[in-house]
């Protein structure tokens, strides 16, 4: 006797527990407001309680499915408290229950047949919208082919004309010409022998022309002919109006480069200016801007602040003084 009775209280005991736990996470999910997961514990809970309190329960869960609006979740609840009404001995609830259970599933059909018809309306929309940008697009296409038909027909039309007219402007010179021709040629006979003796004439004194010239070549070309006294320019005296009109353009540019680039501390755009300027310098003035431009250019310059400020200071004033002169 107490070896059968012990099962029964091992599944008793499980049953508790498996309750207590139920009922320990449906508090957790009332207070946390989860109505999903209360539905479904109530709905666990109601095989394993008793018949009222089971009811209660599906109440509850009920109220819940209406508030999440699940009519498919309320009419599974309605059907299952009509079962219990009815094991119950309540017929009149368990009917209003089924009836109500029905409504809810006509519910959910209807919602079901709405979104259905919304997809399908969706789904017509957009194959309308896609069939009038069809329409639309090929209207269009079939427009510009016209005007393009009607463009190409009207440059046909003018170049016709065009060429009409031109055909006809190239008979009118081409009969202009033959009757000039024609009243012209005589007068070309008759003064064919006039041409002809002119033609002699200028041939004879043409003759005697290249016989003159040919005695003036030779006589200069003859080396003791040149006149004395005349040379050429010497090259550097012929290319000092160059430097000087690049050193006019130029150097006043190059020396506000110079004091900016100072002022700003950057001796690499001090050097470059210095380098650009050197030729022109060196031409005007060797011994006075050569030993100071290559000071200036020598590696380590810069690091000697007071020699380098004054070289530069000596290289203004020297540019400053041939802008004045020239």
């Amino acid at each position: 006797m107490q070896l059968s009775a012990q099962p029964k209280g091992n599944a008793a005991d499980s049953l508790k527990a498996e309750i207590l736990q139920r009922r320990t996470s449906l508090a957790l999910a009332d207070s946390a407001g989860d109505l999903h997961t209360g539905f479904e514990v109530r709905m666990q809970l109601v095989p394993l309680v008793r018949r009222p309190e089971g009811i209660v329960l599906l109440t509850q869960a009920a109220t819940i499915a209406d508030s999440l609006d699940r009519p498919d979740l309320g009419a599974m609840v309605h059907r299952s408290l009509a079962m219990r009404y009815a094991g119950s001995g309540d017929p009149v609830a368990a009917y209003a229950e089924a009836i109500l259970a029905d409504s809810l599933d006509r519910m959910r059909e209807l919602r079901e047949m709405d979104r259905t018809n919304d997809q399908h309306t969706l789904v017509l929309d957009r194959l309308i919208a896609e069939r009038d940008s069809a329409v639309h697009a090929g209207m269009d296409r079939e427009r510009r082919i016209a005007e393009a038909l009607v463009q190409a027909q009207h440059n046909a039309e003018r170049w016709m004309y065009i060429a009409l007219a031109t055909v006809g402007l190239c008979l009118l010179v081409v009969i202009g010409l033959l009757y000039r021709a024609g009243s012209t040629g005589r007068k070309l006979r008759a003064s064919m022998e006039a041409l002809h003796k002119e033609l002699a004439t200028l041939r004879s004194a043409g003759n005697r022309r290249k016989e003159v010239l040919g005695k003036e070549e030779a006589v200069c070309s003859y080396p003791g002919t040149r006149p004395a006294g005349v040379q050429p320019p010497p090259v550097d005296e012929a290319m000092d109006p160059v430097v000087l009109a690049m050193f006019r353009k130029t150097a006043p540019e190059r020396l506000a480069t110079l004091r900016q680039a100072r002022e700003r501390g950057d001796p690499e755009k001090v050097l470059r200016v210095v380098h650009s300027l050197k030729p022109q310098l060196v031409s005007f003035d060797k011994a006075r801007f050569a030993p100071l431009c290559a000071r200036l250019t020598a590696p380590g310059a810069v690091a000697s602040t007071a020699q380098w400020s004054a070289d530069l200071n000596a290289l203004e004033m020297g540019v400053s003084e041939l802008l004045r002169a020239h």
